[in-house]
């Protein structure tokens, strides 16, 4: 059986972080594109001039969390 390639695809699902009124995304998910892989964000926006409700995206880079550095305190510098 060979492995399934996720190339060129994406996903999409509701954002269960998502508050009303807030500017946080109504949907999130992640895509691959020419071998890159993507985050995605999707808020549903309503066409002023017909009513027609649509998707708004964004695509960025994918999320890396930052690394937590432990901070070096020398307490022999204190003047007390």
């Amino acid at each position: 059986m060979t492995e399934y390639d996720n190339s060129n695809r994406a996903t999409l699902g509701k954002n269960k972080y998502y508050e009303e009124g807030s500017r946080k995304p109504q949907y999130t998910g992640k895509g691959n594109f020419d071998g890159k892989d993507f985050d995605i964000s999707a808020w549903i926006q309503t066409n002023k001039t017909t009513g027609e409700k649509f998707f708004s995206l964004s695509l960025q880079a994918p999320y890396v969390k930052p690394e937590v550095t432990e901070v070096q305190t020398d307490d022999t510098d204190l003047p007390f």
